[in-house]
């Protein structure tokens, strides 16, 4: 590192973000090292940064959000799924890393290294519903949209089901009524090529099964998400990569849904939940 660098990132102020999405919590921090707090959980390092939705009393935020980022896991989730978020912000002092030339991105929290350390409590400063995700060509970032809840729900008052062909409901939540426990897969990891998780478990589900679901790891105590992008027989696609995953480890899987009829009845058997108009013609026909 030389003195330019060591002048940016001595005693530098990170912001660390907490995103909760369908009972799911996303940690990032906009930081050049991945860290991990004293509870154990790890923050990803990417870009993120916000505009500033302060509160205006004790009550009001303000009515929206904006997220200028690299590619989140929480990003594909919400252009597929949609829905409400919840997203938490703090702020965490950084005392100069002396030997912060041998770190590198997939390096975690290094206890020693930042002995001192001061970690403040996670301040909750937007509830929003998620509105579109824009690619800036110029930046090479995504600007990803809110707007708080209750404004969202005042101008769209009337509607309370949108007249689609695929379901209204989010896999496993209240009104989708699946128990998420019953359709955990527990698998040992064979190999690891990059994004791709090979176990013989994933060959015993047809392929596709776990297409859009979860692939979870707990490990040395930290729990890592990743969205399932592709499965094809003993092989699993993950949106991004696990940290520190290595062959043997354990990680638990869960299908995804595609929100069509046919996948809740065939797949799910779970028809009488089904929300959507699977036979609503298309524009045109």
């Amino acid at each position: 590192m030389n003195d330019l660098e060591r002048d940016v990132y001595k005693s530098c102020i990170a912001q660390l973000f907490i995103f909760e999405y369908n009972g799911v919590l996303y940690r990032y921090i906009n930081y050049p090292y991945n860290m991990e707090d004293p509870e154990g959980n790890l923050y990803e390092a990417i870009f993120i940064q916000r505009n500033s939705p302060v509160k205006r009393d004790l009550t009001l935020e303000a009515p929206t959000l904006s997220l200028q980022c690299e590619p989140l896991d929480i990003i594909k989730e919400l252009n597929t799924i949609g829905g409400e978020m919840s997203l938490w912000h703090y702020m965490v002092t950084i005392p100069e890393a002396t030997n912060a030339a041998g770190l590198n991105i997939s390096d975690s929290y290094n206890p020693e290294l930042y002995t001192n350390e001061d970690f403040y409590r996670p301040d909750l400063i937007f509830t929003g519903i998620y509105q579109n995700c824009n690619f800036e060509k110029d930046s090479g970032l995504f600007l990803v949209n809110f707007k708080q809840t209750e404004l969202g729900r005042l101008e769209n008052f009337l509607l309370t089901v949108s007249i689609q062909r695929f379901c209204n409901n989010a896999l496993f939540d209240e009104h989708c009524g699946l128990n998420k426990t019953s359709y955990k897969v527990t698998a040992n990891i064979s190999d690891i090529d990059g994004l791709v998780l090979t176990s013989p478990t994933f060959a015993f589900y047809p392929n596709e099964y776990f297409y859009l679901g979860e692939c979870i790891m707990v490990k040395s105590g930290i729990t890592q998400e990743r969205l399932i992008t592709e499965h094809t027989g003993d092989k699993i696609t993950l949106q991004n990569p696990l940290s520190d995953v290595e062959i043997g480890d354990i990680v638990d899987a869960y299908p995804g849904c595609n929100k069509q009829a046919s996948t809740c009845l065939n797949k799910f058997g779970n028809i009488l939940q089904f929300t959507g108009f699977p036979y609503l013609e298309e524009e045109g026909t």
